[in-house]
């Protein structure tokens, strides 16, 4: 029975160990030469990631590590490149980060944020000034931002960005875990039931 029981709980540990896996997060900030110039982070996965993208340079704010990051950098597109995927995923304009973080300069949002999930492969994360958007006509960038960084809204900006990536594993469906996990137990009751008719 004992040994009954330290299996069973050998198993819940295996179930729950995906949860426990390590949280990876990556803080890149600098500047810019020119309003064309492109930052990239190019990253492998392994397995399913819950994959997270935010910009902090246009209203700043603070990452992860406690890096503060100063309020008037220029308005950023990112765009995500994968060899999971045929067209790239774009954010430009504030997308989904909205209100939650303005700039005190301006008073817009337009720090842009990506989440997805994504499978095993090879990504690349680029940081681009609006209006140096990917063209996939031509597959390349359209250069057509300006040097001195002045926002769509006519509020002057500096060089300045700031990315932030977070890598997680992704969650397990619950009832998948679950399936697995009864099952297990399963297999454990009737082994130990067999062993005690023998």
């Amino acid at each position: 029975m004992k040994k009954l029981f330290g299996s069973i709980l050998f198993f819940a540990a295996l179930s729950t160990g995906a949860a426990n896996a390590a949280v990876t997060t990556h803080q890149f900030t600098g500047n810019f030469n020119t309003g064309n110039d492109v930052f990239t982070y190019a990253f492998t996965i392994t397995e399913d990631t819950l994959a997270t993208f935010e910009t902090f340079g246009y209203a700043g704010g603070t990452l992860a590590n406690g890096t503060p990051v100063a309020d008037g950098g220029f308005d950023p597109t990112l765009t995500l490149f994968g060899s999971t995927f045929e067209t790239p995923v774009i954010s430009d304009g504030g997308d989904a980060v909205g209100d939650d973080r303005k700039s005190a300069i301006s008073d817009y949002g337009w720090d842009d944020l990506i989440t997805l999930t994504l499978a095993p492969g090879n990504y690349i994360i680029a940081v681009t000034q609006f209006d140096n958007n990917w063209n996939t006509t031509i597959n390349s960038w359209t250069n057509l931002a300006v040097d001195t960084f002045i926002d769509s809204g006519n509020s002057q900006r500096t060089d300045a960005y700031a990315l932030q990536v977070t890598l997680a594993p992704a969650p397990v469906p619950v009832p998948a875990a679950m399936w697995l996990f009864g099952s297990g137990l399963f297999g454990l009751l009737w082994s130990a039931k067999r062993k005690q008719v023998i």
